[in-house]
Protein backbone atom coordinates (compact mmCIF):
# COMPACT_ATOMS: atom_id res chain seq x y z
CA UNK A 1 0.00 0.00 0.00
CA UNK A 2 1.12 3.54 -0.80
CA UNK A 3 2.48 5.96 1.85
CA UNK A 4 3.97 9.17 1.80
CA UNK A 5 7.80 7.41 1.80
CA UNK A 6 6.74 4.80 -0.56
CA UNK A 7 4.99 1.44 -0.39
CA UNK A 8 4.28 -0.81 2.58
CA UNK A 9 5.31 -4.52 2.46
CA UNK A 10 2.11 -6.10 4.47
CA UNK A 11 0.81 -10.13 5.09
CA UNK A 12 -2.88 -10.08 4.82
CA UNK A 13 -4.79 -13.75 6.08
CA UNK A 14 -8.39 -13.37 5.19
CA UNK A 15 -10.67 -16.17 6.00
CA UNK A 16 -13.54 -17.18 4.42
CA UNK A 17 -16.87 -14.31 6.21
CA UNK A 18 -13.71 -13.16 8.68
CA UNK A 19 -15.11 -9.99 10.11
CA UNK A 20 -12.39 -10.07 12.82
CA UNK A 21 -8.74 -8.85 12.25
CA UNK A 22 -5.68 -8.87 14.77
CA UNK A 23 -3.04 -6.22 13.65
CA UNK A 24 0.32 -6.92 14.60
CA UNK A 25 2.73 -4.31 15.06
CA UNK A 26 6.46 -5.44 15.17
CA UNK A 27 9.51 -3.61 16.83
CA UNK A 28 12.04 -2.59 15.05
CA UNK A 29 15.78 -2.60 14.58
CA UNK A 30 17.65 -6.37 15.99
CA UNK A 31 13.91 -6.71 17.39
CA UNK A 32 12.19 -6.61 14.10
CA UNK A 33 14.21 -9.86 13.13
CA UNK A 34 15.03 -11.68 16.36
CA UNK A 35 10.60 -11.54 16.54
CA UNK A 36 10.01 -12.24 13.16
CA UNK A 37 9.37 -16.04 12.93
CA UNK A 38 6.69 -15.76 16.18
CA UNK A 39 4.97 -12.86 14.20
CA UNK A 40 4.95 -15.33 11.17
CA UNK A 41 3.31 -17.93 13.54
CA UNK A 42 0.86 -16.26 15.73
CA UNK A 43 -0.63 -14.88 12.24
CA UNK A 44 -1.18 -19.16 10.73
CA UNK A 45 -2.66 -20.27 13.82
CA UNK A 46 -4.96 -17.05 14.38
CA UNK A 47 -6.11 -17.23 10.88
CA UNK A 48 -6.50 -21.14 11.55
CA UNK A 49 -8.91 -20.24 14.17
CA UNK A 50 -11.05 -18.12 11.47
CA UNK A 51 -9.63 -14.83 12.10
CA UNK A 52 -8.16 -12.47 10.11
CA UNK A 53 -4.50 -11.08 10.38
CA UNK A 54 -2.63 -7.89 9.06
CA UNK A 55 1.24 -7.72 9.29
CA UNK A 56 3.07 -4.89 7.89
CA UNK A 57 6.81 -4.03 7.72
CA UNK A 58 7.35 -0.02 8.60
CA UNK A 59 8.90 2.28 6.07
CA UNK A 60 12.52 2.13 6.16
CA UNK A 61 12.26 -1.50 7.78
CA UNK A 62 12.27 -5.01 5.98
CA UNK A 63 10.75 -5.05 2.81
CA UNK A 64 9.19 -1.59 2.70
CA UNK A 65 10.48 1.14 1.05
CA UNK A 66 11.77 4.42 2.31
CA UNK A 67 15.12 5.60 4.30
CA UNK A 68 16.10 4.12 7.81
CA UNK A 69 17.35 7.17 8.44
CA UNK A 70 13.55 9.33 8.81
CA UNK A 71 12.11 6.28 10.76
CA UNK A 72 10.63 7.87 14.11
CA UNK A 73 8.08 7.04 16.34
CA UNK A 74 5.19 9.24 14.68
CA UNK A 75 6.18 7.46 11.23
CA UNK A 76 5.53 3.98 12.75
CA UNK A 77 2.33 5.38 14.02
CA UNK A 78 1.15 6.64 10.67
CA UNK A 79 2.20 3.22 8.78
CA UNK A 80 0.30 1.04 11.44
CA UNK A 81 -3.01 3.79 10.76
CA UNK A 82 -2.32 3.50 7.41
CA UNK A 83 -2.69 -0.42 7.38
CA UNK A 84 -5.45 -0.34 9.49
CA UNK A 85 -7.18 1.98 7.02
CA UNK A 86 -6.07 -0.85 4.56
CA UNK A 87 -7.78 -3.50 6.75
CA UNK A 88 -11.16 -1.91 6.88
CA UNK A 89 -11.32 -1.21 3.18
CA UNK A 90 -11.11 -4.96 2.96
CA UNK A 91 -14.40 -5.61 5.11
CA UNK A 92 -12.83 -6.54 8.89
CA UNK A 93 -15.05 -4.50 11.02
CA UNK A 94 -13.49 -6.47 14.23
CA UNK A 95 -10.68 -5.82 15.27
CA UNK A 96 -7.78 -6.63 18.15
CA UNK A 97 -3.73 -5.44 18.03
CA UNK A 98 -0.42 -6.93 19.04
CA UNK A 99 1.98 -4.63 20.08
CA UNK A 100 5.69 -6.21 20.46
CA UNK A 101 8.41 -3.76 22.72
CA UNK A 102 8.69 -0.99 20.78
CA UNK A 103 5.66 -2.17 18.79
CA UNK A 104 4.03 -2.08 21.87
CA UNK A 105 4.25 1.89 21.76
CA UNK A 106 2.70 1.71 18.15
CA UNK A 107 0.12 -0.21 18.74
CA UNK A 108 -1.07 1.78 21.92
CA UNK A 109 -1.09 4.95 20.09
CA UNK A 110 -2.64 2.87 17.05
CA UNK A 111 -5.86 1.50 19.83
CA UNK A 112 -5.76 5.01 21.76
CA UNK A 113 -8.09 6.40 18.69
CA UNK A 114 -10.06 3.06 18.97
CA UNK A 115 -13.29 2.44 20.54
CA UNK A 116 -12.77 1.03 24.51
CA UNK A 117 -13.99 -2.43 23.17
CA UNK A 118 -10.99 -2.85 21.32
CA UNK A 119 -8.46 -5.45 22.86
CA UNK A 120 -4.66 -4.93 22.91
CA UNK A 121 -1.79 -7.56 23.73
CA UNK A 122 1.59 -6.35 24.39
CA UNK A 123 5.17 -8.35 24.42
CA UNK A 124 7.45 -6.52 26.25
CA UNK A 125 6.31 -3.30 26.30
CA UNK A 126 9.36 -1.21 27.40
CA UNK A 127 9.46 1.28 30.42
CA UNK A 128 12.03 3.41 28.86
CA UNK A 129 11.88 3.00 25.33
CA UNK A 130 15.63 4.14 24.95
CA UNK A 131 16.73 1.20 26.69
CA UNK A 132 16.87 -1.09 24.05
CA UNK A 133 19.87 0.84 22.44
CA UNK A 134 21.80 0.53 25.40
CA UNK A 135 20.87 -3.65 25.73
CA UNK A 136 21.99 -3.70 22.07
CA UNK A 137 25.46 -1.61 22.88
CA UNK A 138 26.17 -3.96 25.90
CA UNK A 139 25.03 -6.93 23.90
CA UNK A 140 27.48 -5.74 20.92
CA UNK A 141 30.04 -5.47 23.73
CA UNK A 142 29.81 -8.77 25.06
CA UNK A 143 29.96 -9.98 21.36
CA UNK A 144 33.45 -8.20 20.99
CA UNK A 145 34.71 -9.28 23.97
CA UNK A 146 33.73 -13.28 23.45
CA UNK A 147 35.76 -12.61 20.17
CA UNK A 148 38.92 -11.20 22.20
CA UNK A 149 38.15 -7.66 21.06
CA UNK A 150 39.07 -4.89 23.42
CA UNK A 151 35.73 -2.61 25.53
CA UNK A 152 37.26 1.00 23.96
CA UNK A 153 33.47 1.59 22.13
CA UNK A 154 32.42 4.78 23.09
CA UNK A 155 28.92 5.43 24.13
CA UNK A 156 26.03 4.82 21.65
CA UNK A 157 24.73 8.79 22.41
CA UNK A 158 28.51 10.12 21.60
CA UNK A 159 28.87 7.98 18.53
CA UNK A 160 25.68 9.12 17.79
CA UNK A 161 26.71 13.02 18.16
CA UNK A 162 30.00 12.59 16.78
CA UNK A 163 28.88 10.43 13.81
CA UNK A 164 25.18 11.36 12.97
CA UNK A 165 24.49 7.71 13.50
CA UNK A 166 24.77 4.50 15.86
CA UNK A 167 25.45 1.43 14.61
CA UNK A 168 24.51 -1.14 16.63
CA UNK A 169 24.87 -4.93 16.00
CA UNK A 170 24.46 -4.26 12.06
CA UNK A 171 21.63 -1.75 12.62
CA UNK A 172 21.75 1.84 11.68
CA UNK A 173 19.86 4.22 14.19
CA UNK A 174 19.56 7.93 12.92
CA UNK A 175 18.56 10.87 15.52
CA UNK A 176 15.16 11.78 14.41
CA UNK A 177 14.22 8.02 15.80
CA UNK A 178 16.17 8.26 19.33
CA UNK A 179 14.64 11.85 19.25
CA UNK A 180 11.11 11.04 19.37
CA UNK A 181 11.89 7.99 21.27
CA UNK A 182 12.60 10.29 24.04
CA UNK A 183 10.32 10.15 27.08
CA UNK A 184 7.69 8.11 25.64
CA UNK A 185 5.74 6.43 28.19
CA UNK A 186 3.84 3.42 27.44
CA UNK A 187 0.93 4.22 29.84
CA UNK A 188 0.43 7.84 28.10
CA UNK A 189 0.31 6.38 25.12
CA UNK A 190 -1.99 3.88 25.60
CA UNK A 191 -4.98 6.81 26.44
CA UNK A 192 -7.54 7.28 28.91
CA UNK A 193 -9.97 4.66 27.81
CA UNK A 194 -10.01 1.33 29.90
CA UNK A 195 -9.89 -1.98 27.65
CA UNK A 196 -9.18 -5.57 28.02
CA UNK A 197 -5.17 -5.69 27.27
CA UNK A 198 -2.64 -8.49 27.65
CA UNK A 199 0.66 -7.95 29.26
CA UNK A 200 3.26 -10.81 28.50
CA UNK A 201 6.90 -11.10 30.03
CA UNK A 202 9.30 -13.00 28.80
CA UNK A 203 10.62 -13.91 32.28
CA UNK A 204 9.95 -12.55 35.24
CA UNK A 205 10.55 -12.76 39.10
CA UNK A 206 6.95 -13.95 40.45
CA UNK A 207 5.37 -11.74 42.75
CA UNK A 208 8.19 -8.68 41.59
CA UNK A 209 6.93 -5.27 40.64
CA UNK A 210 5.99 -4.28 37.40
CA UNK A 211 4.99 -0.80 36.68
CA UNK A 212 3.19 -1.03 33.69
CA UNK A 213 0.82 -3.94 35.14
CA UNK A 214 0.27 -1.71 38.41
CA UNK A 215 -0.17 1.23 36.17
CA UNK A 216 -3.05 -0.63 34.26
CA UNK A 217 -4.58 -2.13 36.73
CA UNK A 218 -4.33 1.26 39.14
CA UNK A 219 -6.07 2.62 36.29
CA UNK A 220 -9.02 0.01 35.80
CA UNK A 221 -7.90 -1.53 33.05
CA UNK A 222 -8.79 -5.43 33.03
CA UNK A 223 -5.26 -6.96 32.51
CA UNK A 224 -4.12 -10.38 32.10
CA UNK A 225 -0.30 -10.64 33.44
CA UNK A 226 2.04 -13.64 32.20
CA UNK A 227 5.50 -14.48 32.21
CA UNK A 228 6.83 -17.34 29.89
CA UNK A 229 10.28 -18.39 31.02
CA UNK A 230 12.14 -17.10 28.04
CA UNK A 231 15.68 -15.79 28.18
CA UNK A 232 17.08 -15.06 25.11
CA UNK A 233 18.37 -11.58 23.81
CA UNK A 234 16.22 -9.83 21.19
CA UNK A 235 19.53 -8.52 19.84
CA UNK A 236 21.10 -11.84 19.72
CA UNK A 237 19.11 -13.92 16.85
CA UNK A 238 19.37 -17.94 18.13
CA UNK A 239 16.71 -20.84 17.93
CA UNK A 240 15.66 -20.02 21.19
CA UNK A 241 13.04 -17.80 19.34
CA UNK A 242 11.02 -21.17 18.02
CA UNK A 243 11.37 -22.13 21.68
CA UNK A 244 8.18 -20.07 22.11
CA UNK A 245 4.83 -22.31 21.68
CA UNK A 246 3.68 -21.07 25.38
CA UNK A 247 3.95 -17.56 24.42
CA UNK A 248 2.41 -18.49 20.76
CA UNK A 249 -0.34 -20.20 21.92
CA UNK A 250 -1.48 -18.46 25.25
CA UNK A 251 -1.65 -14.80 23.31
CA UNK A 252 -3.66 -16.84 20.10
CA UNK A 253 -6.10 -18.26 22.75
CA UNK A 254 -6.43 -14.51 24.46
CA UNK A 255 -6.84 -12.39 21.17
CA UNK A 256 -9.37 -15.06 20.00
CA UNK A 257 -11.06 -15.25 23.20
CA UNK A 258 -11.42 -11.39 23.18
CA UNK A 259 -12.77 -11.23 19.63
CA UNK A 260 -15.66 -12.53 18.36
CA UNK A 261 -16.53 -15.90 17.47
CA UNK A 262 -15.91 -16.26 13.35
CA UNK A 263 -18.62 -16.90 11.73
Amino acid sequence: MATPRGLLYSWTARPPQAKSCVLVCSSVFGDFVANYNRERLIGRLLASRGHGVMRFHYSGEGNSQGQRRDMTLPTLYDDARAVLNHAESLGFSQFALLGTRVGALVAAATVSAMPSSVPLAVWEPPKDPLRFLAEAQRANRMSRAAQGGGENAVNWRQELEQNGVVHLLGYDVYPAMVESLESVDFLTTLGPETRNVMLARFAAKEGAPDPIRDGLVDRGFNVQHDSYGLTESWWFHSEKALESNNLITGTVDWLAAALPEPA
